[in-house]
């Protein structure tokens, strides 16, 4: 086994074992449906009863905002996490 020299080291180590893991978050991305994620997002945010209070509704609404736009670019993203998880792994390997 190699002794580890400097936090680059380290880092490569941590990003060939995360590759997998990543290539397997793409595949899911690109191969997923947003219809049924909408459908449970709107039953989840439908009030039961009472008042709904929200907190920091700004920072809410930039976080929906940010996820609203990844949904529709998911199956660029999902071919970009695919792409980079095999360049890391064919760059990385010994």
């Amino acid at each position: 086994m190699s002794e580890v020299n400097s936090v680059f080291d380290v880092l490569e180590y941590l990003l060939f074992w995360v590759s997998p893991a990543i290539l397997l978050a793409g595949v899911l991305i690109f191969f997923s449906a947003p219809k049924p994620y909408d459908d449970l997002e709107d039953n989840l945010g439908r009030e039961i009863g009472g008042i709904r209070k929200k907190i920091l509704p700004a920072l809410e609404t930039n976080v929906e905002t940010f996820h609203k736009w990844l949904l529709t670019r998911r199956k660029i993203i999902g071919f970009i996490c695919i792409i980079g998880s095999i360049l890391i792994f064919a760059f990385f390997r010994r």
